[in-house]
């Protein structure tokens, strides 16, 4: 900024004092104010018009700040949203591919029921467990979390029936009208179950027992072990042990077994 010289200043002083100065230098003094002035003037205003471009600068860095976060916002709510949407597709196609295992299994199974069940009675080799052989003995977890052994029941009662179910299964649910009515007329002494679960989740085992009340006893069969040591190709699936621990037959009907415990 350009100043103003002492010079100028004195003779302004000596002017208002009543010094002598001449007009001549009085002009040339107040015009060199006057420039002096218009340049303050002018530095000033472009000082002014700096600050204001500044502050737009920074109000424009601010605003760019603020779009940049809803845009960053946005981009997170969208992500979001699309990881949301992949997970409820995964969720659907699971509950798609376990409603279709089922229902393949529930097919194979009726499908294996009726070679079985015609079959059973005749004293034949039948999935490779011949009836009038001995038992094959196991240990499987029970319910409360103990383990279970077949042998620990074989012998108590005169007649232990093995069925091999599922909480899914349709037929098994159904079978389970008869079961519980030999069950009630012959439990004790004479008669006693053992259901052997083919669910994949212990949950759903467990609850079903509940919701069906089954009062017998119950082990999981997990890994599928028993089920292949018995050859259970299909559910559900009976086999019948005696007191000696032999098997007298293999999915038989509900009034076959009423008919084996009222003759012996």
């Amino acid at each position: 900024m350009k100043s103003i010289r002492l010079s100028t200043i004195i003779a302004l002083l000596m002017l208002c004092s009543g010094c002598g100065v001449s007009k001549k230098t009085f002009e040339l003094y107040q015009t060199e104010i006057k420039n002096t002035l218009s340049t303050v003037n002018q530095q000033v205003g472009e000082i002014k018009k700096n600050q204001a471009d500044m502050l737009n600068s920074l109000n424009n860095v601010k605003s760019k700040q603020l779009q940049d976060e809803e845009v960053t916002k946005r981009n997170i709510s969208d992500l979001t949203s699309q990881i949301t949407s992949v997970k409820d597709k995964i969720s659907v196609l699971n509950e798609s591919k376990d409603s279709i295992e089922k229902i393949i299994e529930n097919i194979v199974t009726s499908q294996n029921n009726k070679t079985d069940n015609s079959s059973a009675t005749k004293g034949t080799l039948i999935n490779g467990i011949n009836v009038g052989q001995h038992f094959t003995d196991f240990e499987l977890p029970a319910p409360q979390g103990d383990m279970l052994k077949l042998s620990d029941l074989v012998g108590q009662t005169d007649y232990l029936l093995i069925d091999f179910w599922a909480s899914w299964c349709g037929p098994c649910i159904r079978s389970f009208t008869g079961l519980k009515s030999v069950y009630e007329k012959y439990h004790g002494n004479r008669f006693e179950i053992l259901g052997i679960s083919r669910d994949r989740n212990e949950n759903d085992w467990q609850e079903a027992i509940t919701k069906h009340n089954l009062s017998w006893k119950h082990v999981f069969d997990y890994y599928g072990r028993v089920t292949q040591i018995y050859n259970v190709s299909g559910i559900p699936c009976t086999i019948l042990i005696d007191k000696n621990g032999k098997i007298v037959g293999r999915n038989l009907y509900i009034t076959e077994i009423e008919d084996i415990l009222i003759k012996n």
